[in-house]
């Protein structure tokens, strides 16, 4: 599932799935995840994953411009 919110200027978004979802904790091969977190960071945002038993979480946000 997708939800996006855009209110006070910032942009939050929260991709969710109910797979078996993995240990975020262990890095893998790639750099996906480091991507994946770097990318909102470059102007001022956030962006967390949390995973589990019940799936997985990507939780975002990008501040509008100033």
């Amino acid at each position: 599932m997708v939800h996006v919110d855009h209110t006070d200027g910032t942009l939050r978004f929260r991709v969710t799935d109910d797979g078996p979802g993995f240990d975020a904790g262990v890095g893998g091969a790639g750099h996906g995840f480091v991507n994946m977190r770097g990318r909102p960071g470059v102007v001022g945002g956030t962006l967390e994953i949390t995973s589990g038993a019940g799936g997985t979480t990507v939780v975002g946000t990008i501040p509008g411009p100033t």
